[in-house]
C-alpha cells in the first residue's frame, strides 16, 4: 500500500511541477512576444506564438513526467535495496 501511495504522491508532484513550468513558460513567451513587438518592425502572426507555446508546453510536460518516472523508480529500487538489507540483518 505504501508503494501505491508513493506513486500517487509522485503523480501529484508531476502535475504540480508541470503547472509551475507552464506558468513560467507562459510568462517567458509573453516577454518574448513583447520584445518581438518592440524590436521588430513587422510582427509575426499570432499562430507563431501559439505554436511556440504549445511546443514548449509539450516539452515541459514530457520532461516533467520523465523526471517523475525516473525519481519514482529510483525511490522504488531504494526501498527494495533497503528491504533486502533489512532481511539480511534479520537473518543473522
Amino acid at each position: 500500500m505504501s508503494l501505491f501511495r508513493d506513486f500517487l504522491f509522485f503523480i501529484y508532484n508531476a502535475f504540480s511541477m508541470s503547472f509551475r513550468i507552464l506558468v513560467i513558460l507562459f510568462f517567458a513567451v509573453m516577454a518574448f512576444t513583447l520584445i518581438d513587438f518592440v524590436t521588430l518592425e513587422e510582427a509575426k502572426p499570432f499562430e507563431y506564438y501559439v505554436n511556440l507555446y504549445v511546443i514548449l508546453s509539450v516539452l515541459a510536460i514530457f520532461g516533467t513526467f520523465s523526471w517523475v518516472i525516473h525519481m519514482f523508480f529510483k525511490h522504488f529500487f531504494r526501498i527494495k535495496r533497503l528491504e533486502k538489507y533489512h532481511r539480511d540483518d534479520m537473518s543473522d
